[in-house]
């Protein structure tokens, strides 16, 4: 009995542990990240509305919703968000694809980068005809599909040890 009680104190001394750690590395991680210095919103159809934008030296995202604003459905467009640099260089973009979006309707957005020494940025809206050819990984991901992407890769790494 002695026994028990000792594997489930130890048991629970790293149950805590990990949970401290967890808690404090999130805390130290998320205060490095500060808002953008400029924020320029261009569009003419879609009207996006952005609820949280943080970046630090290395990365930074942008969240919020973008909204139908038109009459008609929208379709073949792209919101463009490009990163500038301190000098007002363009450092980069990242791209959304719109398809399909009815008048009035909501959808929400994050959008990830990985550019280094932003200091802005400016959301415009562009056609398809205008985009040409976008690689894709100028698009953002879906962080449901990264998160599914993850889980399937540790889960296939685990069956082959």
């Amino acid at each position: 009995m002695a026994r028990m009680k000792t594997f489930f104190l130890y048991a629970l001394i790293v149950i805590a542990f990990i949970f401290f750690s967890d808690f404090f590395c999130f805390a130290a991680i998320k205060t490095t990240y500060t808002d953008f210095d400029r924020q320029v919103v261009a569009t003419k159809t879609i009207k996006p509305s952005i609820t949280e934008a943080k970046k630090t030296y290395m990365n930074g995202y942008i969240e919020g919703q973008i909204e139908n604003t038109t009459t008609g459905i929208v379709t073949d467009k792209f919101l463009k968000f490009e990163f500038f640099s301190k000098q007002g260089n363009s450092l980069g973009a990242k791209y959304i694809r719109i398809e399909d979006m009815k008048p009035g309707e909501k959808r929400d957005f994050e959008v990830s980068y990985h550019i280094r020494e932003t200091v802005s940025y400016r959301v415009t809206e562009i056609n398809a005809d205008e985009a040409g050819d976008i690689p894709e990984e100028e698009f953002s991901m879906d962080p449901r599909r990264v998160s599914l992407i993850y889980l399937v890769g540790g889960l296939l790494v685990l069956y082959f040890l």
